[in-house]
C-alpha cells in the first residue's frame, strides 16, 4: 500500500476539497491544537496614522534596534518606496517582491541570509518558504488580508527555539479589520505607545556611552589626539568627537507620535452618527421620504408663457375627439 502525505503550515478550504476528490480516505491531522498565538514570539501593537507609518516605523527601529528584521509591505510599490526611504537614512536595507528577476531575489534573500543586509522589505513573497533562523523582529507595516497570511508573516521570526517579536503598526481601520478577521481578542492586545522623541535620544545618549567605554584604542587614535591636543585641551576634544558621533544621524520628527485606543474609538463612533438615518426617513429619499412639492415658476410651470403646464419642455395640448 502507498502512502503520501503533505505537510503545510496553512490548508486552505479548496485545497482540502481538491484533497477529498483525488485521494483515498485522506487523513487531516492538525498540530495547531486550535492555539493561534506562539509561545516563543511576542506579538506588539502600535496605533498610528496612516501618513505616520514611516516616522513610526524610523522610531521603532531606533529605539528597538533589531538584530535582523523582515517588514512585509502590501504591495511591491511600497516595498519599492520604503527601501528608498530607509535606504537614505543609511539603514542597511534589501527588498524582495514578485517582479523582481530571479537573480535579483536570489541575491537579495543571499545578502539577507549571511548578514549583510540587516533588514528586508517584502510582500507577502517572502512570507512563505524563507527560512532563516536569526531574525529577531518582524514588522508589519500592513496587515495581510487573511490571518493565515498574518501567522506565515510573523512565523519567519521565533524559529529553531529562538525568541521573537512580531510588531503591527496599524491605521485605525486595521485596527477595525484585525479585531474582525483575524480573530484577536482585543483584551489581549499588546498595545504600546510608539517612544517619544526625548525617549530615543536618552537612549542614544546612553548607548553612545556604552560604546565609548567598550571601545578598545586604535593606535592611530593616539597619534591623532596627541595632534589635537597642541591646538586644543582635551575636553574641547572630547566634546567636539561627541559632537560629532551625535550629528551622524540626528533625530527629527514630532515630539510624540502614534493615536490612543480612546482616538480610534471616538472616531468608530463619529462614523456610526454620522452614517445613522434621521428618525422617520427612507433610504434613497430626503425630506422623510416624502417628495418635494414643485412651486410655481419652477419645473412644470412657466409663467413667463400664461402659466401653462410643460411637460419635457413641450406644452400639453388638448387632442380633440
Amino acid at each position: 500500500m502507498l502512502w503520501s502525505s503533505f505537510c503545510v503550515g496553512t490548508m486552505p478550504k479548496p485545497i482540502q476539497n481538491l484533497a477529498k476528490q483525488v485521494l483515498s480516505e485522506p487523513v487531516l491531522i492538525n498540530d495547531a491544537k486550535g492555539e493561534r498565538k506562539h509561545s516563543d514570539i511576542s506579538e506588539v501593537y502600535y496605533l498610528a496614522k496612516e501618513k505616520d507609518k514611516d516616522l513610526a516605523l524610523i522610531r521603532l527601529f531606533d529605539g528597538l534596534k533589531p538584530f535582523k528584521s523582515i517588514i512585509f509591505c502590501k504591495t511591491k510599490r511600497d516595498v519599492e518606496r520604503l527601501h528608498s526611504t530607509l535606504a537614505s537614512l543609511s539603514y542597511n536595507v534589501c527588498c524582495l517582491h514578485g517582479d523582481m528577476a530571479q537573480g535579483e531575489r536570489q541575491r537579495s534573500i543571499s545578502i539577507f541570509r549571511s548578514g549583510e543586509c540587516k533588514i528586508l522589505v517584502a510582500t507577502d513573497v517572502a512570507g512563505r518558504g524563507l527560512n532563516i533562523i536569526d531574525i529577531s523582529h518582524v514588522f508589519n507595516y500592513h496587515i495581510p488580508f487573511s490571518a493565515d497570511g498574518y501567522t506565515h508573516r510573523i512565523g519567519r521570526t521565533g524559529r529553531a527555539g529562538r525568541k521573537g517579536t512580531a510588531i503591527s503598526i496599524l491605521s485605525p481601520s486595521e485596527y477595525r479589520q484585525v479585531c474582525r478577521t483575524h480573530n484577536v481578542n482585543k483584551k489581549e492586545m499588546d498595545i504600546r505607545p510608539l517612544p517619544s522623541l526625548a525617549e530615543i535620544k536618552e537612549q542614544q545618549q546612553r548607548d553612545l556611552i556604552k560604546k565609548v567605554i567598550s571601545q578598545d584604542a586604535h593606535q592611530a587614535s593616539k597619534d591623532v589626539l596627541s595632534q589635537l591636543q597642541s591646538e586644543m585641551n582635551i575636553y574641547d576634544i572630547g566634546e567636539n568627537l561627541l559632537s560629532i558621533l551625535l550629528n551622524e544621524k540626528e533625530l527629527s520628527g514630532p515630539e510624540n507620535l502614534g493615536m490612543k485606543l480612546e482616538e480610534i474609538h471616538e472616531e468608530n463612533n463619529q462614523k456610526k452618527r454620522s452614517n445613522r438615518r434621521p428618525f422617520g426617513s427612507k433610504r434613497g429619499f430626503k425630506n422623510g421620504g416624502r417628495v418635494p412639492r414643485r412651486k410655481e415658476g419652477s419645473g412644470s410651470w412657466n409663467k413667463e408663457r400664461g402659466g401653462k403646464k410643460k411637460y419635457g419642455g413641450v406644452k400639453k395640448q388638448k387632442i380633440k375627439a
